[in-house]
């Protein structure tokens, strides 16, 4: 496998801003994005195209593609194994956890399998981002009813499926997403796995 650049945070911030230069949000809407600023939401959106691009890059080199396509953040710890991922695909289907949606109408964003053509559409989400926002296409404007609401646009079957898994930060602190059954949308506990 060829080397890969990674590019510094300052290096890719100056490629990130300039997606959202055009976007107006108020205060309250901030306080839905991590940090209260858009830019660590196109940051990860970002890496999500940028990792498809390798993937692609190393397809043409080797004359071969994927059927299955997983997406994930690299500190989650699942406790079970996630068997739903040794199934056929379905044509331009995603799998996503019911749990970590946030607000009703959102959708996971941290753990994503599915066909080469759904994920691609997930993971070309930056490239819609600004759009929704100035259009005001959900609301509240949220990373994870945005995410819903492209994968919609697309044509995209998202698949909820029954999922548990933690998320370990590197201070050894882990986090325990809960989903709508579970009386929150958000995280259960904070505790010191370390």
């Amino acid at each position: 496998v060829r080397g890969i650049c990674i590019d510094n945070y300052s290096d890719i911030q100056h490629k990130i801003k300039p997606m959202y230069a055009s976007v107006s949000i108020t205060k309250e809407e901030r306080e839905g994005f991590f940090g209260h600023d858009l830019l660590n939401f196109f940051s990860m959106a970002y890496s999500w195209r940028e990792a498809f691009h390798i993937m692609e890059d190393y397809e043409r080199e080797t004359n071969m593609q994927y059927d299955t396509v997983i997406k994930y953040r690299s500190d989650l710890v699942f406790p079970n194994r996630v068997n739903e991922i040794n199934q056929d695909m379905p044509h331009k289907t995603i799998f996503t956890p019911n749990v970590a949606t946030y607000y009703n109408n959102g959708m996971n964003d941290q753990f994503a399998f599915g066909d080469r053509e759904g994920m691609r559409a997930y993971c070309y989400f930056v490239d819609e981002i600004a759009h929704y926002l100035i259009h005001r296409s959900v609301a509240p404007p949220r990373p994870e009813t945005l995410l819903k609401h492209h994968i919609a646009v697309k044509g995209i079957t998202n698949k909820i499926t029954p999922m548990q898994y933690f998320i370990v930060r590197t201070s050894g602190t882990v986090l325990y997403p809960l989903g709508p059954n579970m009386g929150s949308t958000g995280y259960a506990a904070v505790e010191k796995f370390i």
